[in-house]
């Protein structure tokens, strides 16, 4: 099996979980077009004590920023998803583990510039919608059609969010890999271990180090979220790092047979 047919496997074996996830969001969107609309009735009803006078400029950008977490989430769900059977059905017909680690980027690739693509997709049919909505109720709204924040660029800001959620998928990925190649008992230490270091590190940093290391973390991610440009930076940074490790500790893993 060469790249192009283990990355064709591994994107059909997602397939179905990308289309139930597109349903679920066809739902919220059929369900927030509905709110919007008993809340326009609701605004023009006789009486009402809400008054927009002649036009009100709705921006409503940050919809769009409500589709990206959701898919980050999803996304994150998908690539802890995304190891464990393919490895084990690849490895059992000859396919290398490198194959493997580079045709899953290259999924990760596709499925995030799809998934973004689907969410300007349903931000637009939403705006386009409730201009339909106000138009035959009377126009009192301007709804500004740009899924970007307003003052950064367009591109950027769009390659920004895709290599967000190509970052989530490969956090996800190094999850589920590391989880395959510890025991019983790592499984169990390792997040006891990780809640620990939660909640004790902030505090001995706070009383021995004036908490620099809280600002430190704190001044890397103001600057990433500075520009789209610097969040593409960390982003990749993440990236390289995750993506690195998942391969470190996968390159070694044993096959383990599914009884």
């Amino acid at each position: 099996m060469n790249f192009s047919t283990a990355a064709k496997y591994q994107f059909h074996d997602g397939k179905k979980s990308l289309i139930v996830f597109g349903i679920v969001m066809a739902s919220l969107l059929v369900i927030f077009l509905i709110l919007a609309l008993i809340a326009m009735v609701w605004v023009d009803a006789p009486g009402s004590v809400v008054d927009l006078g002649t036009a009100t400029d709705v921006n409503i950008w940050q919809y769009m920023q409500f589709l990206e977490v959701t898919s980050g989430f999803f996304l994150a769900v998908f690539g802890m998803c995304s190891y464990k059977e393919n490895f084990l059905m690849m490895t059992q017909n000859g396919v290398s583990r490198k194959t493997i680690f580079l045709s899953r980027g290259a999924v990760f690739a596709e499925v995030a510039a799809l998934v973004f693509a689907g969410c300007a997709a349903f931000y637009y049919l939403t705006m386009v919608v409730l201009k339909i909505i106000t138009s035959i109720i009377g126009e009192k709204y301007i709804f500004s059609l740009a899924f970007w924040q307003p003052g950064t660029n367009p591109i950027t800001s769009s390659i920004e969010v895709i290599i967000v959620f190509i970052t989530v998928m490969f956090v996800g990925y190094f999850i589920t890999v590391l989880f395959y190649r510890m025991n019983k008992a790592g499984k169990i230490a390792v997040p006891i271990a990780l809640l620990i270091l939660l909640n004790t590190v902030p505090l001995v940093d706070n009383m021995l180090n004036s908490g620099r290391i809280l600002m430190t973390a704190e001044n890397i991610i103001s600057w990433a979220a500075s520009t789209p440009i610097n969040g593409i930076i960390f982003d990749l940074i993440i990236i390289a790092v995750f993506g690195c490790a998942s391969w470190l500790i996968m390159r070694k893993a044993p096959v383990k047979r599914v009884n």
